[in-house]
């Protein structure tokens, strides 16, 4: 009983969605792109600075591992000091 009454109610709250079709939408977008040219413009460059400075600071991070893993990795170095430099007052 309680199974039938929740599909009933399931089946009611369903939307239907319109069908898209996908040569339609496409042109729509186009067409957005070509009106709101500065917009689009403003979106490509954000898009192209977040991902430059993500690459940046990827390097620089894998720079920083590389050249720390390698002073700690030299032999004649038992003990590393982390902490503030003693020419720091000069």
């Amino acid at each position: 009983m309680k199974d039938k009454r929740k599909s009933e109610v399931q089946s009611k709250m369903k939307l239907s969605l319109p069908k898209i079709f996908p040569r339609e939408t496409l042109m729509m977008a186009l067409d957005n792109v070509r009106a709101n040219k500065f917009r689009s413009f403003l979106t490509v460059l954000g898009i192209v600075i977040g991902v430059m400075a993500a690459i940046v600071v990827a390097s620089i991070l894998t720079g920083m591992r590389t050249i720390s893993t390698l002073f700690i990795s030299r032999p004649d170095r038992a003990l590393a000091w982390i902490g503030p430099s003693v020419y720091a007052n000069r």
